[in-house]
């Protein structure tokens, strides 16, 4: 899983227009979707998990919500098995997104990472990664501001193109 974060207005130095940069930008996320299509790891997923691990172990599920709430506030009204459960499987899950980054030859120590959104709170708060390369954007709504001023940068390169 990966978040494409750059500020557009850095690359128009030697002649490229915003609106260039974002088209690049999003040229890019295409092909390297296409490169790497096994990159799929999300928040879905590692619920998905939880509830799987909770019918096999106590043979009952979680309320998806009561997940949520865990992950984002790290307090719920639920019998201590239950959070057990969700803290080993929260921590594995963050630590394998890590370990994915490593093995795609990413040094994880040295490289500068952000994380952003909702992910941001669960690879904080699970992954155990206290490092000055790692930083930690948790405004749930962050990627979304993003996508949203990605795409209206798009749609006023197509206008140009048009007229």
């Amino acid at each position: 899983y990966a978040e494409i974060r750059f500020a557009p207005q850095l690359h128009t130095a030697k002649g490229m227009s915003m609106e260039e940069a974002v088209e690049a930008v999003l040229e890019g996320r295409k092909q390297g979707m296409k490169a790497n299509p096994s990159i799929k790891i999300g928040i879905i997923t590692c619920m998905r998990r939880i509830q799987e691990v909770c019918v096999a172990q106590t043979n009952e599920k979680i309320d998806e919500y009561m997940i949520r709430e865990f992950i984002t506030k790290g307090d719920v009204r639920l019998d201590q098995e239950f959070i057990d459960i969700m803290v080993k499987e929260l921590t594995g899950y963050t630590k394998g997104i890590f370990r994915k980054l490593a093995e795609r030859g990413i040094n994880i120590r040295t490289t500068p990472i952000t994380f952003v959104g909702g992910g941001a709170v669960l690879m904080k708060r699970y992954a155990g990664i206290d490092q000055k390369n790692v930083s930690y954007v948790e405004d749930v709504k962050a990627n979304a501001i993003g996508y949203e001023t990605l795409a209206s940068l798009y749609l006023s390169a197509q206008r140009k193109k048009e007229a």
